[in-house]
């Protein structure tokens, strides 16, 4: 089913004018699901708000092997990152941040 297809006629014809400058019949598939996609890309990153979420990761250590361990722990930072939807753009440009993350979640604190 195609995108423009999923939306009312009336935001269809906003869209068009203030966004694409154009007419409705003038934009293309490519041009709809471009415009929609837009939404998963964050604008501002509050990276205070996903510092504060992060301090709550921690390494489960009730999984018997180090791989299970590590395995639920990035997945749990995923998770996290998810909810700020900032999973790509994290580990495109914040890679440091991200080990720091690991790091810190890291049980037993002897480490």
């Amino acid at each position: 089913m195609p995108v423009g297809a999923c939306v009312e006629s009336k935001t269809k014809r906003m869209i068009a004018r203030y966004e694409f400058n154009s007419t409705v019949n003038l934009i293309t598939e490519q041009q709809w699901i471009g415009y929609f996609m837009q939404a998963n890309l964050p604008s501002l990153v509050d990276y205070a708000a996903v510092d504060d979420a992060m301090k709550t990761l921690k390494m489960k250590t009730t999984w018997p092997e180090p791989e299970s361990r590590m395995m639920n722990l990035q997945a749990d930072l995923e998770g996290i990152l998810d909810k700020f939807n900032l999973t790509d753009q994290a580990f495109e440009h914040e890679q440091r941040r991200l080990v720091r993350y690991l790091s810190n979640a890291l049980e037993p604190p002897s480490f």
